[in-house]
């Protein structure tokens, strides 16, 4: 079998410009960058089995809404039940859910706000505890308090009252027509 030599180098020229052509088309395109913004998966479904507790528990709920604070996050055992302001009340839960706390991976931050009709916030309960004379200190005393080294991630959800699945909305402490935010904050241990 006889080649055409001048064939083959056309060939072979081809290929070799094309592995050049790729070549500088991988060196020159951008690298796509992480996206940090993704929350992982783990967390994720966290966030929103605690959302969906919350949806799916009225006495959860109602604590949420500024109602009744006092919340037994363990039925099996003879302690009293606590009494907590909302944040509280729902950054316990939280770590009750997320028992043991050694083994869950994220720690969390929560902040409870109550809106008015125009979604204007007229007070907010911070968990940890954040100390200040007037509402934009305090804020500001709670985000300065959240890790700065770490990316936080955040999941907020609004609830309006009344709440009439829970035996007694007629609950005094909650203001009628008026909603709350609740904002969780997690990050990585």
């Amino acid at each position: 079998m006889v080649m055409n030599k001048h064939g083959f180098l056309k060939i072979l020229e081809a290929i070799i410009a094309i592995i050049i052509v790729l070549g500088f088309m991988i060196a020159i395109l951008p690298k796509v960058p992480k996206d940090t913004a993704a929350v992982p998966p783990d967390l994720d479904q966290t966030t929103k089995s605690i959302l969906k507790e919350m949806q799916e528990n009225a006495y959860f709920r109602n604590c949420v809404l500024g109602g009744s604070h006092t919340f037994d996050f363990d039925n099996d055992t003879n302690t009293p039940p606590q009494t907590l302001g909302s944040a509280e009340c729902v950054r316990g839960y939280i770590g009750f859910l997320s028992y043991p706390t050694s083994a869950h991976p994220w720690d969390y931050a929560v902040r409870t706000c109550g809106l008015n009709l125009t979604g204007d916030i007229y007070e907010c309960y911070y968990a940890p505890a954040s100390q200040g004379s007037n509402l934009d200190e305090r804020e500001t005393n709670f985000k300065n308090s959240l890790p700065q080294e770490k990316h936080i991630y955040i999941k907020s959800t609004t609830m309006s009252f009344p709440d009439i699945t829970i035996e007694d909305p007629t609950n005094n402490n909650i203001r009628l027509g008026n909603y709350s935010s609740l904002t969780i904050y997690a990050w990585s241990k």
